[in-house]
């Protein structure tokens, strides 16, 4: 509507000019009647013009609403991310930031991850994604972050014993679903784990801090995050303990 009225009132002058200056109509239309060469060129040249800022202004648009979407979907209510230094960092991190919930902050949530080699199906035929990762959360506490359990992709229950919860992105690339098995290859050891549930790319389910478009998580009981770092045969990169805030 906006545009429609710009167009009008841009129109309005030449109308004018057009109806009620009949020298300089006739002047016009002499020169584009002597020169149509010319005045096809000049016609090519704004319509060329019309369509690079249109065609900028639709990149533009899409580039920043795939930009917001992409922030939606990996971070969700998640504003800020507070990361320890270690795991008794991190203890005491919680206890300082837990009762700080109040006024702007209406979400503290604990969560810890990890990064796995690969994570390979054991059931159906053999599909591997790499480059994924391994998240402990408390499936309650995420749904209350931040206010809108929605928001956060999160739903059922902890994940608990050899059972885990993976995102949507990461069932489909190994093409399993509930009651499949897959293997999580951290730190030179595999771990046999069972999906009990898919969970969508949003929010805190979605969590992923690269610039993939997928979130390739698996949700781990804290057991099970404690068994894939203990029985890792070799050296790696040791987990990420941290604190979001919303």
């Amino acid at each position: 509507m906006l545009a429609l009225a710009l167009s009008i009132l841009v129109t309005v002058p030449f109308a004018w000019v057009l109806t009620r200056r009949r020298v300089l109509r006739r002047l016009a239309l002499r020169n584009a009647t002597r020169r149509p060469k010319e005045g096809l060129l000049v016609v090519l040249g704004s319509l060329l013009g019309a369509a690079i800022i249109t065609g900028s202004f639709v990149v533009g648009d899409t580039m920043d609403s795939s930009i917001r979407q992409l922030a939606r979907a990996h971070l969700g209510p998640i504003d800020e991310l507070v990361v320890a230094d270690g795991r008794s960092q991190w203890t005491d991190l919680i206890s300082r930031l837990g009762p700080a919930r109040s006024g702007q902050i209406d979400g503290v949530l604990p969560l810890a991850r990890l990064d796995a080699a690969a994570v390979s199906s054991s059931s159906g035929t053999l599909r591997t994604a790499p480059h994924s990762q391994v998240v402990m959360v408390d499936f309650a506490a995420a749904r209350g972050f931040g206010g809108d359990p929605h928001a956060t992709g999160i739903s059922g229950p902890t994940p608990s014993g050899d059972e885990i919860a993976i995102t949507r992105d990461l069932a489909d690339e190994l093409d399993v679903g509930p009651g499949g098995v897959i293997d999580v290859y951290a730190y030179g050891a595999a771990t046999h784990l069972v999906v009990a549930s898919v969970l969508l790319r949003r929010g805190v389910a979605g969590f992923w801090l690269d610039e993939e478009p997928q979130s390739l998580n698996v949700f781990v009981a804290p057991e099970t995050f404690e068994r894939i770092m203990r029985n890792g045969l070799k050296p790696g990169a040791p987990p990420q303990w941290a604190v979001a805030i919303s």
